[in-house]
């Protein structure tokens, strides 16, 4: 019977062969060997005797060995692609088991005719188990994927929404709050705040001075602060300028601050300040968010700046290379131990002004301040030309003893006491608090400006630079003392926007001039309007060399390494360099802004109460309050911020902000914005003076808004940086100075 069975399977070629009859547990077999006993067990050949092992949970038995079973035998899915596949019988692999033409599989793994609505989403979950969208095809047979944009998750049917964070994930909410990342990714849930001097970052409470030090910004707890060279009426009150530390606490929180000098002994805020020659007062206060206005006089140990708030403080004279005997006043090089040193216990922002005060003065400038941690070991300075009185450039040692090597060259300069030039380079130490003043001692063009000169510093230092009072345009009066703190090289960039001050008149010679320093050899400059729509005049002094005449052909300006040049004009431009450089700005002075006869003057009685020298009008009285000359750097846009606080004193006749922007800008000024609607009259400060105003190829724009005194806080609501330039005009005086900048280095 079984030869019949065999030869009818024979004769129709279609029987299969016969499976190996399976060993019974017990029976005899070979030795070691091992077998399938069915497809979760295994027949096992120990002594001669065949014994039966389990394979373990979620494992098959396949040619006598237990493996992982990938799936269940039979099992059907549906692949990515549409792609249908059957589990094999062992439960080893996936197989393609393709749907017939027509049909498509569904998320059962069944042939269907149609899958999903066409065009409809879902949310799903990809090879590497994060979820994204995917979008049904226009046949309704295929789920294909449609990813939702960067920052946004799948949600619900298929809904795209923006991501804040990872779920569960820890974080910071603002400066102070903590919090941890819903289950969705859509918010952070409040989980603690962070107390007083301290900052959330990363997740984490940490030391809100030790973060600014970190992120090198124009905010700090340590600076150091100058009472630079000045001159006041008849040259013999300089003492008497009322020289004033300014502090802008950003923080939600009070901060505290205290001034001392290298003794350790502590700083005495003025109180009530008359300024000589007038009948304005000037006092030391502190000013909350809110308008509030107390007294700050007295020792400065421990006084809180509120939440916002900003604290005035007027200092004793330390005046730095400054000798006063009697009537006479000689301006000299020198180190001395003149810095002051402020200290809070949360970040702020630090500007001095020199002095605090008005026209009375006769000479007035501002500059922001550089913390500790963001001073820097290498500078270019900045400075003005040396005019009957000198030029200066100021090194201040920080926290820890410097060696400082400069490099004067040539230039003309009065060196302190014990000091020599080898080759031109100046060597010495400066001790923590001690103060190193250069002052220029005549020459013309290079040789009596210190601009250009290389400060290389072992520890971090800050520099000024500036004029103890000069006319610009040097044959324009009237002299103004400028001062202006100095970049570090580290901080330089590419790109500047020279935005043009309010303009105070309709004259041509009203300019501002601008000098553009670069660093590395082979720096080329372009410049947007080009230099020939620019109307550009010659530079504020002879011999001083001219940016027109650097101009090659293409209309880049090329300058060699440490090298530098100047030019005047009224209009608005963007530097754009292929390496970094600086750009410092100069307000012409009142006489800039007057006409003269045409042809010039023949008399006094041609100059309306000034008189007539060489052709030209000079020494008119005042009362337009035109101001006169200021210096200021200009920040790079790479070190735009999106928030500034800055005061504006009360005693100054008109005081504004310049803003520069990108088109469409959405910007609040004390929570007023920035736009005609809000901002309509002068008559009602703020006023937008100026709004719009579209530099080089639109990129930014200039607006310039006029401000009342006191305090104010300026933000993008739409998180785009903006730079900022705040500036005053008075009879015989200006000042200038950048609200603020990141310090981030390179």
């Amino acid at each position: 019977m079984r030869f019949g069975s065999l030869l009818f399977c024979t004769l129709l070629l279609g029987c299969p062969d016969e499976e190996p009859a399976r060993p019974s547990p017990g029976s005899p077999c070979e030795a070691d060997s091992v077998l399938c006993h069915d497809g979760t067990s295994r027949s096992v050949c120990i002594g001669g005797i065949t014994s039966v092992e389990d394979c373990d949970l979620n494992e098959r038995c396949v040619d006598g060995v237990c493996q992982s079973s990938l799936c269940a035998p039979d099992a059907l899915r549906c692949r990515a692609g549409g792609l249908r596949e059957r589990c094999a019988a062992d439960g080893s692999a996936w197989m393609e088991a393709p749907c017939p033409q027509g049909t498509a599989c569904d998320s059962s793994g069944q042939c269907v005719s149609e899958v999903c609505e066409p065009g409809g989403y879902r949310c799903a979950e990809d090879e590497d188990g994060s979820w994204d969208r995917q979008r049904c095809d226009d046949d309704g047979m295929i789920w294909v994927w449609s990813p939702c944009r960067q920052g946004e998750r799948c949600r619900g049917e298929g809904r795209c929404e923006p991501t804040i964070c990872r779920p569960e994930s820890t974080g910071c909410i603002d400066d102070r709050t903590l919090g941890r990342c819903n289950e969705e990714g859509s918010n952070w849930v409040p989980e603690a705040t962070c107390e007083s001097g301290t900052i959330c970052d990363n997740g984490r409470c940490k030391d809100a001075c030790d973060m600014a030090r970190q992120r090198s910004s124009y905010d700090g707890c340590t600076f150091f602060a100058v009472d630079l060279p000045q001159i006041g009426e008849a040259e013999r009150r300089q003492d008497q300028h009322p020289f004033a530390v300014v502090l802008a606490n950003t923080q939600s929180y009070g901060v505290r601050v205290t001034i001392d000098y290298a003794d350790g002994s502590i700083a005495q805020a003025a109180g009530p300040t008359v300024v000589p020659g007038g009948d304005v007062s000037v006092a030391s206060q502190v000013e909350t968010a809110d308008g509030e206005v107390r007294d700050a006089s007295g020792s400065v140990e421990g006084v809180e700046i509120p939440p916002q708030g900003i604290g005035t403080f007027i200092l004793p004279s330390r005046s730095a290379g400054t000798v006063v005997q009697g009537n006479r006043v000689d301006y000299v090089s020198e180190i001395a131990a003149r810095a002051y040193r402020v200290q809070t216990d949360g970040p702020v922002t630090a500007y001095q002004f020199q002095p605090l005060c008005c026209n009375y003065s006769f000479t007035n400038d501002a500059t922001l301040l550089i913390p500790a941690g963001s001073q820097g070991l290498d500078y270019l300075a900045v400075s003005a030309t040396h005019q009957s009185r000198p030029g200066f450039l100021t090194v201040v040692a920080s926290e820890q003893a410097t060696t400082l090597d400069i490099d004067l060259g040539n230039r003309r300069v009065a060196l302190p006491p014990g000091l020599q030039l080898q080759g031109g380079m100046l060597r010495t130490e400066l001790e923590p608090y001690e103060v190193l003043t250069l002052v220029t001692s005549g020459g013309t063009g290079l040789q009596a400006d210190l601009t250009g000169v290389r400060v290389a510093a072992s520890t971090e230092v800050s520099v000024f630079g500036g004029h103890v009072c000069t006319d610009i345009p040097h044959d324009s009066n009237a002299c103004d003392h400028l001062e202006t703190v100095v970049m570090p090289v580290s901080t330089w960039r590419a790109e500047y926007v020279a935005a043009h001050t309010l303009l105070r008149s309709r004259q041509p010679t009203e300019v501002n001039y601008y000098r553009i320093q670069v660093a590395e050899a082979g720096t080329r400059i372009s410049i947007d309007p080009a230099m020939d729509e620019l109307s550009p005049l010659p530079p504020m002094a002879r011999g001083l060399p001219n940016c027109t005449e650097a101009v090659e052909a293409g209309g880049q300006l090329v300058l060699g390494a440490g090298q530098w040049c100047e030019f005047g004009t009224q209009s608005d431009f963007v530097l754009r360099a292929n390496n970094r450089i600086q750009l410092t700005q100069f307000i012409s002075g009142q006489e800039s802004t007057r006409p003269n006869p045409v042809g010039g003057c023949r008399s006094n009685d041609d100059c309306d109460g000034g008189r007539c020298f060489l052709g030209q009008c000079i020494g008119r009285s005042g009362g337009d309050h035109a101001g006169d000359p200021a210096m200021t750097i200009v920040p790079p846009t790479d070190q735009f911020r999106t928030e500034y606080i800055f005061l504006t004193p009360s005693t100054y006749w008109a005081q504004y902000v310049n803003i520069i922007h990108v088109p469409g800008a959405e910007i609040l000024l004390d929570g007023i914005g920035m736009n005609l609607g809000e901002m309509f009259s002068e008559e009602q400060l703020p006023w937008l003076a100026e709004a719009d105003e579209s530099i080089g190829d639109g990129h930014w724009m200039r607006s310039v808004i006029k401000l009342g005194p006191g305090r104010h806080q300026i933000e993008a609501l739409d998180g785009q940086p903006f730079g900022i330039m705040v500036y005053a005009y008075d009879d015989y005086v200006s000042y200038a100075y950048p609200g603020g900048m990141d310090l981030a280095k390179q």
